[in-house]
């Protein structure tokens, strides 16, 4: 997992680097539905990304909008259904082509 430093604007990664997740207390909602669409799964958690240090462990249930870390449970983003089946498929684009 990477927790993203902060910074004034959001870009969205190429998926040839390393992010496997980008967790921030709050995203631009552009950011949001163009990482979204290129299958880099984006969770807002309001206090994780002030609590975790780099090298702490977390679990994270999508599924349910929580994620465990240092032993305390955190509320997070649960995204709506059919945000995760486009997530589940690898973006947006391999969704449609799915669909045929």
């Amino acid at each position: 997992m990477v927790v993203d430093p902060p910074e004034s604007r959001h870009r969205v990664c190429s998926k040839h680097l390393e992010y496997r997740l980008s967790l921030r207390n709050h995203f631009a909602r552009i950011f949001y539905r163009n990482a979204i669409n290129i299958g880099l799964p984006v969770i807002v958690c309001k206090e994780l990304p002030d609590e975790v240090k780099t090298g702490d462990t977390m679990e994270l249930r999508m599924s349910d909008g929580t994620a465990e870390a240092n032993g305390k449970t955190y509320s997070c983003t649960k995204l709506p259904e059919y945000m995760q089946n486009i997530l589940n498929q690898g973006g947006l684009i391999a969704s449609l082509n799915k669909e045929d």
